[in-house]
């Protein structure tokens, strides 16, 4: 929760890669003190992932190199993501309080996004924002609807609305707004596997944005 939330305004994308990368690196030294090194650490690394502090192209392009032990962990992180429901175990790991949460709030923004772009109300939209409570996570919305709109053309125009709206109001503030198109810049490639053309859309969506003054 630390990192998610000093993640872009106080921790670059750059330098979380980095720090995740001299975890892995570091763990042939942590595992002559710590039993089970390894697998808390590709544990904490996946839940980075699904968290959305490392995107999955990242996570491929640092594994490549490392070797040994650092190579055994990025091993065991793909693994663990390849696993179907991957999300939800590896948020049900740790146990606690935050069980569940992150996985609620992805679903709860799912629908209220697919439920706006059926009735058009904003609204309605926005009272069950509110409702959800997760003002941090705002950015989730933020790349959702972006994803909608590369996935479903004709979804562009009304999420972009959607999004103006949320701006002009402050009720998606301008750090969310920007980490929510910094995530779906670094998700694209992988998106463009299942969507032709999904960079050019992004990119396409990014100039509106600017010219709506949605984002700088």
């Amino acid at each position: 929760q630390l990192l998610s939330g000093a993640s872009p305004a106080v921790i670059a994308g750059a330098h979380m890669r980095q720090g995740m990368l001299d975890l892995c690196l570091a763990v042939e030294d942590l595992s002559l003190d710590i039993v089970g090194a390894l697998d808390e650490v590709a544990v904490f690394v996946a839940r980075a992932v699904v968290d959305d502090l490392l995107a999955p192209a990242d996570l491929r392009e640092m594994a490549q190199p490392l070797k040994g032990v650092a190579q055994e962990v990025a091993e065991n992180v793909l693994v663990r993501l390849g696993a179907r429901h991957a999300s939800e175990r590896i948020l049900r790991v740790w146990g606690g309080s935050e069980v569940g949460t992150v996985a609620h709030a992805k679903t709860a923004m799912k629908v209220m996004l697919q439920e706006y772009l059926v009735s058009g109300e904003v609204d309605e939209l926005r009272r069950c924002l509110h409702a959800l409570a997760v003002p941090h996570f705002h950015h989730e919305l933020v790349k959702q609807a972006l994803c909608t709109s590369i996935e479903q053309t004709e979804a562009g125009a009304p999420m972009l609305r959607l999004l103006k709206a949320l701006s002009e109001s402050m009720e998606v503030g301008v750090t969310e707004m920007a980490k929510g198109f910094r995530r779906m810049q670094e998700a694209v490639e992988d998106l463009s596997l299942d969507v032709p053309g999904a960079t050019g859309k992004f990119e396409e969506l990014k100039k509106r944005a600017v010219a709506h003054g949605i984002v700088e």
